[in-house]
């Protein structure tokens, strides 16, 4: 029987159970529902953590045909780009937003905010060492661009490793937006840190030590809130738990969830984005798009990268891979 079908009828086996006789109905009820709140865990309504991502309202005072799209993957341009995806698929950019350098990752909050991670794809001279290690926001009303927050760096500064800030992720329930950062890591040494930051205040909440972390997403699973990150090492993704709070809880070793060269058809990139989603008959399905990245700007390439889609399996809460697409 489907997992779901048997959360749907958990309620009134649970009375059957009770009639079978007087004096084990008890017993028998009492496992029946531990079953049933274990299988209702599996299947109840997925919770995207980051289903509260605005628009920026500024989009809307622009001379562009919807729908558009905020675009960081234009390696000519530094900054971002908001780009038509239809008709003449014409470009915007704010003058000032140049100033980022070039981008990566990005992230909206619930008023439409834009929160962008600069990293070097290009070179240093539109990447300056001093400035990898911040979060910039783009404001929802004006489009005006500030630093966000910008965390420590190393004392001494070294084109051994160029990068900074890398993985952003945002978590609705709790305030947080998380940002992972190499920048005390060298090619040699795994130094980094995924921060939690109060998304209004950008103060640190806590922090995750030991990690090189390339891509970023909380997810709310039937076992409580993770977040989960790509290596930027390897293929691999792993996960930690979080409170109830977003933080992290001390003492915990990441968990690894999988890897994509042990993929059929898989390669030993590394994943630069993990998304979180309910399938149309309700299973938690999870995206992972792959990429190249080493400790040095990347030289453009005509490869294509894959998209991998998995598919949660409640009964041991292990990943499925589905499908591979090529992009």
């Amino acid at each position: 029987m489907a997992l779901h079908r048997w959360a749907n009828v958990c309620a009134n086996r649970a009375l059957e159970v009770r009639r079978i006789d007087r004096h084990v109905s008890a017993f028998l009820a009492t496992v029946w529902l531990s079953l049933c709140a274990t299988v209702t865990a599996q299947t109840r309504p997925y919770i995207d953590a980051y289903a509260c991502a605005g628009m920026p309202r500024f989009i809307q005072n622009l001379d562009l045909k919807t729908p558009v799209a905020i675009d960081t993957s234009i390696s000519r341009l530094p900054g971002i780009v908001i780009r038509e995806l239809q008709g003449q698929r014409r470009l915007y950019q704010k003058e000032s937003w140049k100033n980022t350098g070039h981008v990566g990752s990005s992230v909206r909050d619930a008023q439409g905010a834009i929160y962008v991670a600069p990293i070097p794809s290009i070179a240093l001279d539109t990447n300056p060492l001093d400035k990898r290690n911040r979060i910039y926001k783009v404001h929802s009303g004006s489009g005006d661009i500030e630093v966000f927050v910008d965390l420590p760096k190393p004392a001494e500064q070294t084109q051994s490793n160029p990068f900074g800030t890398l993985g952003l992720a945002i978590d609705c329930q709790t305030n947080s937006l998380y940002v992972s950062s190499v920048a005390h890591s060298t090619p040699a040494q795994v130094a980094g840190i995924i921060y939690q930051l109060d998304l209004t205040t950008g103060k640190v909440l806590s922090r995750f030590n030991g990690v090189d972390a390339l891509s970023l997403a909380v997810f709310n699973s039937p076992k409580g809130k993770q977040l989960y990150y790509g290596d930027a090492r390897s293929s691999n993704l792993y996960s930690v738990r979080l409170r109830n709070d977003g933080g992290f809880t001390k003492g915990q070793a990441p968990q690894r969830q999988l890897s994509l060269l042990e993929q059929k058809n898989g390669d030993s990139t590394q994943i630069r984005k993990i998304r979180f989603k309910a399938d149309p008959s309700g299973r938690l399905a999870m995206v992972l798009d792959d990429t190249e990245f080493a400790y040095r700007p990347a030289a453009e390439t005509m490869r294509r990268y894959k998209k991998y889609f998995f598919i949660l399996m409640p009964e041991t809460n292990h990943w499925r891979l589905m499908s591979i697409q090529s992009q």
